[in-house]
């Protein structure tokens, strides 16, 4: 996989089961390069792209992550699709004569209470999506730290929403050498692309690590 830019003097390998890191130092050239990325994902735009061989990757298969901390594993988007993914297994073998019942259980349920009241009372079909959110339904992460979150939220949007490849900015500036490591550790054993895109690097590389640096001077090392 490569990343093609005009700001890039060669094309960025884009390597699955290891930490992508993009280096540029200079400020100005940082910000301008990030907000083509931010575009690209969000608007479609021609900047840059993104290649399998001779597979175009669409800007939905990617996400940029421009503050770590709002890397939510319960955000909307991945609820949605957990909503939908559990609706659609009602009509499994396994759960159809559950659904069933859970049904006739419900209506009657309903015609005591509708009985109870003095008005006349209607009500409609089960909308399940709107059971699961009454009842709070999310991902149990049991998180502890921001890495574990961050972690957690590249799996879930990787499994729920089909996203391939993730630009991450500055995420050195928030983690440790150890918390890098355990980030290191889950994509040697996943398929998805991880991009870290920082203006500075001050922790040890790691040995499987693909690196591109490019200099104040707009050299790439």
């Amino acid at each position: 996989m490569k990343l093609i830019s005009n700001d890039l003097e060669k094309t960025f390998s884009l390597n699955q089961h290891v930490l992508n890191t993009l280096v540029i130092e200079d400020t100005t050239f940082f910000r301008e390069f990030i907000s083509k990325i931010v575009n690209f994902v969000e608007n479609d735009t021609n900047e840059l792209e993104i290649m399998d061989e001779d597979e175009e990757i669409s800007p939905t298969k990617c996400e940029i992550l421009v503050d770590i901390f709002r890397a939510n594993p319960n955000n909307t988007k991945i609820l949605t699709k957990l909503y939908s993914n559990l609706i659609s297994g009602l009509s499994s073998d396994e759960r159809y004569q559950d659904s069933i019942n859970f049904e006739s259980q419900l209506y009657s349920f309903m015609d005591k209470i509708a009985f109870d009241c003095d008005y006349h009372l209607t009500y409609g079909d089960i909308d399940y999506k709107s059971i699961f959110k009454a009842l709070n339904l999310s991902i149990d992460t049991d998180i502890k730290g921001l890495m574990s979150n961050f972690v957690s939220y590249l799996d879930l949007s990787y499994k729920l929403l089909g996203k391939k490849i993730y630009f991450a900015v500055n995420l050195n500036t928030f983690f440790s050498q150890k918390d890098m490591g355990v980030l290191n550790d889950y994509l040697r054993y996943n398929n998805i692309v991880l991009v870290c895109l920082d203006n500075s690097l001050k922790r040890t590389l790691f040995e499987d690590e693909n690196i591109r640096i490019i200099d104040q001077d707009l050299s790439e090392i």
